[in-house]
């Protein structure tokens, strides 16, 4: 029973604290100043959130870029000796 209590209790505090908390801010927005301050903070944040996100796709292209170049360098060697090989056999045939 305590632990069903103590949950309870954690759950009421949780209700009370956001119901204290929705009317903080329902009072703050009705104040046309922290409507001015909330939107400038907004501005900054979607700036920042736009440049982030433009370098990491710039980060990504890079990366994905790098790791094309490495697989193609990987299958120069094998491509060529294939390609030699396939000549060879055409040689042969043709007699």
């Amino acid at each position: 029973m305590a632990g069903r209590t103590k949950r309870l209790a954690k759950a009421v505090v949780a209700l009370a604290t956001s119901a204290v908390v929705q009317k903080a801010v329902r009072r703050a927005a009705a104040d046309p100043r922290v409507r001015k301050k909330a939107a400038e903070v907004g501005k900054v944040v979607r700036a920042k959130a736009k440049s982030a996100g433009k370098a990491a796709g710039k980060r990504a292209a890079a990366l994905a870029e790098e790791a094309g170049a490495r697989a193609a360098r990987k299958l120069a060697g094998p491509r060529k000796a294939a390609g030699k090989r396939i000549k060879r056999l055409g040689k042969v045939v043709a007699g």
